[in-house]
């Protein structure tokens, strides 16, 4: 089974993809780090194209931003 993690380089993400590469799954970690952006639907296109997976898993967020830090306090 093919598997994309979204923000798998993240740090949910990354135990996500511990757990996954264990098992006998294709685990593809999907992020920024890697020029995977979510945002972009060209971008998620062609890469739910390419790698045609069978699950996603969405760990991605967006975080340590100091405009949202800024909102909550």
């Amino acid at each position: 089974m093919k598997i994309v993690v979204l923000g798998g380089h993240g740090f949910v993400g990354k135990a996500v993809v511990h757990q996954l590469n264990q098992s006998d799954h294709e685990v593809f970690p999907l992020s920024r780090e890697n020029g995977f952006d979510l945002l972009d639907l060209e971008c998620a296109e062609k890469h739910f194209s390419n790698i045609q997976p069978d699950v996603i898993v969405n760990c991605a967020a967006h975080v340590g931003s100091s405009l949202l830090t800024e909102a909550y306090c």
